[in-house]
């Protein structure tokens, strides 16, 4: 725990906590840390987290342990946060998520009750920043839509975010399917006639869900495809009809290419899934490429 709050301190980065057990080791931590950290916690801050089946009352005896340790030590008043996590915020009934906004405000009343420094606020998730505007608070929370996607198909992005990446791969092999003959395991597919099917090394080894057989598509020259059969470890096939592709030329499983373009938000429909999962899905045998704005 010293290490981490050391690396915290360093970065001017915050630490969440989860209840008063974890904020008290964190507090013992950083008070052993070496004697170059400044002003013990005084450039970290605190933040606590009340997760969404949290009981109000928890939420509140969290907060009241926390006060009084407040009360007592000046350091610690710098930069600390408190945020409920929301858990019905990107869903069509916002109930429960006023619910929990109506306890957490009870909370910050403790605050005012003992005239103690006021915490920094924070409840709002991706699908609060959308739907939620009385969560905004002193800050918010978007995590998905940095990566310009909504957080659930009934909370789509409606402000003006941009995709973060592009996954690519390359063709790497070609061939002509005579029609009636299957194509990829199970046997699940097989052309009505003949028809080009060009190969890509990208599979649900990589994060490419497999869940998404029979529904994906790709782009390839610009334009949309079919994945066909279904997805393996390593690989997908693509049916191109009479169109032409080539060994190495690029096909775009997520992202733009041309005027054609496929969102997250549509992978994760295919795989029956969140945005969320699409993209933490994508895993460390796909190279990244970082690239400025």
């Amino acid at each position: 725990m010293q290490e981490l709050i050391s690396s915290f301190t360093r970065f001017s980065a915050a630490i969440t906590l989860y209840g008063m057990q974890e904020f008290q080791h964190a507090l013992g931590a950083a008070m052993d840390a070496p004697a170059q950290m400044p002003e013990r916690l005084g450039r970290v801050a605190l933040v606590v987290a009340a997760q969404a089946h949290d009981h109000a009352h928890r939420v509140r005896r969290t907060a009241i342990g926390i006060g009084e340790l407040l009360r007592r030590d000046a350091d610690l008043r710098n930069g600390h946060a408190l945020g409920p996590g929301l858990a019905n915020a990107d869903g069509p009934d916002l109930g429960h998520a006023r619910l929990q906004l109506e306890r957490f405000h009870e909370v910050l009343r403790f605050y005012e009750r003992r005239s103690l420094p006021a915490p920094l606020r924070h409840a709002a998730s991706s699908g609060a920043v959308l739907n939620l505007p009385e969560s905004h608070l002193d800050l918010v929370r978007p995590g998905v839509l940095f990566y310009g996607a909504g957080p659930s198909a009934e909370s789509p992005a409606t402000i003006g975010v941009r995709q973060a990446l592009r996954w690519v791969t390359r063709v790497v092999y070609f061939k002509v399917v005579k029609g009636g003959h299957p194509v990829s395991y199970g046997s699940t597919w097989a052309p009505a006639e003949s028809t080009r099917v060009v190969t890509l090394p990208a599979g649900y080894g990589d994060g490419y869900i497999r869940a998404m057989s029979g529904k994906a598509e790709v782009i390839i020259h610009g334009k949309r495809y079919p994945v066909v059969g279904r997805i393996c470890m390593d690989q997908i096939m693509v049916s191109i009809g009479w169109d032409s592709a080539h060994n190495g030329d690029e096909a775009v499983l997520l992202g733009e290419s041309g005027a054609a373009a496929i969102t997250v938000e549509e992978l994760a429909a295919w795989a029956g899934t969140i945005p969320h999962e699409v993209l933490t899905s994508i895993n460390t045998r796909v190279p990244r490429v970082y690239r400025g704005a």
